[in-house]
């Protein structure tokens, strides 16, 4: 199974949102600035990156836009997450990327990379309540 990749600066989300996916059946990478985070959606080829706007070293946007033009990442879909309520409307305009407001609830955040890509083992035809995005995970964090 192809990795989600998460680039993000922020320490605490750098361990809660890989715990919450891996809760809900998903594998996650992390990768801490925009140069990492495009040097690791090369190697890894990831089903979906979940990518901070204001990251150190290379910003979300410009990663983005480096993204969009590498024939190798330019189909993988993008969940840009921002403090910022006013997103760029050039954002907007990139296929395929979509914008989580933080702070998010983790079912919204399951909800949405769920739309995406399936977790590990499961099977279209055989989806349990468990792989459901929106099932309790109790040991998940409820919101970040």
């Amino acid at each position: 199974m192809r990795p989600v990749l998460i680039v993000e600066s922020d320490p605490i989300l750098q361990v809660m949102l890989p715990v919450t996916l891996m809760a809900a059946g998903y594998h996650a990478v992390v990768s801490t600035d925009g140069l990492s985070g495009l040097m690791q959606a090369q190697l890894h080829q990831p089903a979906l990156i979940l990518l901070d706007l204001h990251l150190p070293v290379v910003a979300g946007v410009t990663a983005i836009r480096v993204l969009r033009n590498i024939p190798a990442t330019r189909e993988i879909p993008i969940i840009a997450m921002s403090l910022d309520r006013d997103h760029p409307h050039e954002l907007r305009q990139i296929p395929n990327v979509d914008i989580l407001a933080k702070p998010f609830a983790h079912d919204d955040l399951l909800r949405l990379v769920a739309a995406h890509v399936r977790p590990a083992g499961v099977h279209p035809r055989h989806r349990s309540a468990a792989h459901e995005p929106w099932y309790d995970h109790a040991d998940a964090v409820q919101e970040f």
